[in-house]
């Protein structure tokens, strides 16, 4: 921790009077009639304890490992215990003491049945959010007391501990579900606090007893820090992994839509027999239908217009492309054949029977002559 932060915080605990006590690791039951998962924990020890100058709020020794001694008149006075009874259970430490104005925010549970055992402060803890009822079945089973206290100078020794200030006036405020200690299923820490009993590091399945608590901590947070520096970068290579997969998804659509608009695009041979096509097709259509030529010009609608005037009778609904084509070209070849008939009828009636041209003026002639009347 840089020192600049180290005062921060020495800064911020001064003033609320709040720190944490070690973690301790705890066996849960789930109630299967409420879904409330119980537990019994372990919420303080008589002794000494190391802390930085910043856990303490002391501003001028912040990054200092200092003892302090907890005595067991005060950790079971009955004040300090009435303190730690119905504590309120968060998910982790508030960044805040808990009080009326955050609880309905944080409470997650609560704690009861304080007793005394031995040498450390017992309870019942039971959680009652679903969301901590997983993290905790999900491997978060650390629990750390948030407490107030008052600090006094006093140097000594206890049990061969030495200390620089003693706590008075122990009071609970909160009993945090931590994650601290927690290197995946494979890793975790639990202590047993009974007077000097060692620490109990499991790594990989096998049990190391570590005399001094202090180092079992260190190591612990080693091993965290490098568990998140490892799944940091699993997640850094999974997203680069992502990145690749959408950048190749990109390029083969990219492609795709390139060999789709050169498939599109016509040779000038071929837009020419189009456009043949397509004005032979009106031509055609016009001499039959004349001026009902459809709007929209669509060569399927220009031939259905022209089948549905040759041929009203026939139905083109549900038929196929090939079947439109096909009656179009017989609508176009009896509308052409029935052309050609009343061409020839309109030539046989503009001559005589002697094959001479009539003209209307030689049908005028030949009228008034046929009435006796000089032309």
């Amino acid at each position: 921790m840089k020192k600049k932060e180290a005062l921060a915080l020495a800064k911020k605990n001064s003033t609320e009077g709040l720190i944490s006590s070690d973690s301790a690791t705890f066996k849960a039951t789930l109630d299967e009639s409420t879904g409330f998962l119980k537990a019994p924990v372990t919420l303080a020890r008589t002794g000494v304890q190391d802390y930085w100058g910043y856990e303490l709020g002391l501003v001028d020794r912040a990054l200092d490992k200092i003892g302090v001694f907890r005595s067991p008149d005060e950790v079971f006075s009955p004040d300090a215990v009435a303190s730690f009874e119905n504590m309120i259970v968060t998910d982790d430490h508030p960044s805040e003491p808990v009080t009326t104005d955050n609880v309905k925010e944080l409470q997650m549970g609560q704690v009861s049945g304080m007793a005394k055992d031995q040498g450390v402060l017992t309870g019942a803890m039971v959680i009652t959010d679903k969301t901590l009822i997983k993290k905790i079945q999900d491997g978060k089973v650390e629990v750390s007391v948030g407490y107030g206290h008052d600090l006094k100078p006093e140097v000594g020794e206890y049990q061969g501990a030495k200390y620089e200030f003693i706590q008075t006036d122990i009071r609970g405020n909160h009993l945090a579900v931590v994650q601290a200690g927690r290197c995946g299923p494979a890793c975790k820490i639990t202590t047993d606090d009974e007077g000097g009993t060692p620490m109990i590091i499991t790594i990989d399945g096998i049990e190391y007893d570590v005399s001094d608590k202090q180092l079992a901590q260190a190591v612990t947070k080693l091993m965290a820090s490098h568990d998140a520096e490892k799944n940091a970068f699993a997640e850094k290579l999974e997203k680069s992994k992502e990145d690749k997969e959408e950048a190749e998804k990109a390029k083969d659509k990219a492609e795709a839509e390139k060999e789709v608009v050169s498939k599109d695009v016509l040779s000038d041979d071929q837009l020419n027999e189009l456009v043949t096509k397509r004005a032979k097709l009106i031509a055609d259509a016009t001499l039959v239908i004349g001026d009902n030529m459809p709007d929209c010009g669509c060569p399927n609608k220009v031939m259905a217009a022209v089948v549905d005037h040759v041929f009203p009778d026939i139905s083109l609904d549900g038929k196929s492309v090939d079947y439109v084509t096909a009656t179009y070209d017989m609508a176009i070849a009896k509308a052409s054949k029935a052309k050609k008939s009343m061409d020839n009828l309109g030539k046989d009636f503009t001559k005589d029977k002697a094959g001479a041209e009539v003209t209307r003026d030689s049908a005028r002639d030949k009228y008034m002559a046929s009435i006796g009347l000089e032309v």
